[in-house]
């Protein structure tokens, strides 16, 4: 029996490990693959790219395409292929495989929108790319160095200058875009709306707006929070029974387009101005006294520049003149004295941006500033006829801090 506990380990360790050895074999005899062919393809073409034999990478690069290339595996990239045929002053493929892209995408759109669940055009993100390698950096430095060379052979081309300038505007986009060097984003944006301004149906304006130009806009939803502090000074008898107050608040905004909700809750502290008589007898005049609103109102933006934006605005809100808490617990009859009301509002606001706001850039999702909020607010209070007699409204003037934010949206 113990032999056999033995043996059973020692045979089962043997066949492993003659196993293992056919695996090796295997692998070591296992015949050279499309992914290495592929693979040292790319390194020839580029070692003859660095040697100027553009003869030999032209012939290297055909054979790729034609041989190697499949339903399955990518050889070169697309942008290493147009690289190549920018030296080679090649552009019938160029202008070809733009105008293929756009249209694969146009037939992308249509399957999803209208029958969502068919199958869609073929396209490269699921094919077996090549091993990560230095030839698209190689060729985009060499051809940023060679820029106007190039640029040259374009315009001496036998073409429309429809295509020579689609040409020279996806030169300017592939030798800048991915390593964001000398030749900006803006101007490639400039260059990308010229293009579509001057050949509006041209077959590339797709693929122009959608692959080159690089520009947001903003979109219509923004949103704002702000905080600070202002002085409110009521008016007729409101005046005669309260002071003026020291007012706080906080505030939200929801803009859509140049619409504003503008939601604000204000709170204050005034003092009698005279006795006032209720149930429980008389509450002295100097006594503290508790404010607040809640502003509910519709504004329009009728200026928005670098500096300042304008926002008029009218609206609703509740009014509450009330004992502090402080003072009801200990007297609770003292509830007779709070006033609530209804008013109407009307007002304007002033965002003064400061410097450093941030502005719409092309890589960013969202704009927007930081800055401080001026606020006028005339209340004009709706009293009860249960406070006979009671007159008055509410004139505010308040100074804070906002941050504003609005989404962007790529332009197409």
């Amino acid at each position: 029996m113990n032999r056999f506990v033995i043996i059973v380990p020692m045979f089962l360790f043997l066949s492993a490990g003659g196993q293992n050895d056919s695996l090796l074999k295997v692998i070591m005899n296992y015949p050279e693959s499309k992914s290495d062919l592929i693979s040292k393809a790319r390194r020839l073409i580029l070692d003859k790219f660095m040697e100027n034999d553009m003869v030999s990478v032209i012939s290297v690069k055909h054979y790729v395409e034609n041989e190697l290339e499949d339903e399955d595996y990518v050889g070169l990239k697309p942008v290493e292929k147009i690289f190549i045929d920018f030296w080679a002053a090649d552009y019938p493929p160029i202008l070809g495989y733009a105008a293929m892209l756009d249209s694969i995408l146009q037939a992308r759109t249509l399957s999803i929108k209208q029958e969502p669940f068919q199958a869609r055009p073929p396209d490269n993100r699921f094919k077996i790319y090549p091993l990560a390698d230095l030839m698209e950096y190689k060729l985009q430095e060499k051809t940023r160095a060679k820029y106007d060379s190039i640029d040259n052979l374009i315009s001496a081309a036998f073409l429309s200058e429809e295509y020579k300038s689609f040409l020279r505007l996806l030169l300017m986009d592939i030798c800048s875009d991915t390593y964001a060097m000398e030749i900006d984003r803006e101007n490639i944006n400039m260059q990308a709306n010229s293009f579509l301004e001057s050949y509006p149906d041209s077959r590339y304006a797709r693929f122009v707006g959608t692959h080159i130009r690089n520009e947001y806009q903003e979109g219509k939803w923004g949103l704002a929070i702000g905080a600070g502090g202002g002085y409110m000074i009521p008016t007729e008898e409101l005046a005669a029974r309260y002071s003026n107050s020291g007012l706080f608040y906080m505030d939200v905004d929801l803009e859509y387009a140049r619409l504003e909700a503008l939601l604000r809750l204000n709170f204050g502290f005034n003092r009698t101005k005279t006795d006032m008589t209720y149930s429980g007898g008389q509450w002295p005049k100097g006594k503290r006294t508790d404010f607040f609103t809640t502003d509910l109102a519709l504004g329009y933006r009728i200026y928005d520049g670098n500096l300042f934006k304008i926002i008029p605005f009218v609206g609703i809100s509740p009014i509450t003149f009330d004992v502090t808490r402080a003072d009801r617990d200990e007297d609770e009859a003292l509830k007779e004295l709070k006033i609530s009301s209804f008013s109407y509002n009307f007002g304007l606001c002033v965002d003064f941006k400061l410097p450093r706001a941030r502005k719409l850039r092309s890589s960013k999702v969202e704009t927007g500033y930081t800055g401080f909020r001026l606020r006028y607010s005339y209340a004009a209070a709706q009293f009860a006829r249960k406070y006979e007699g009671l007159s008055g409204n509410i004139h505010s003037l308040t100074l804070g801090m906002t941050c504003f934010w609005r989404g962007v949206k790529k332009c197409v």
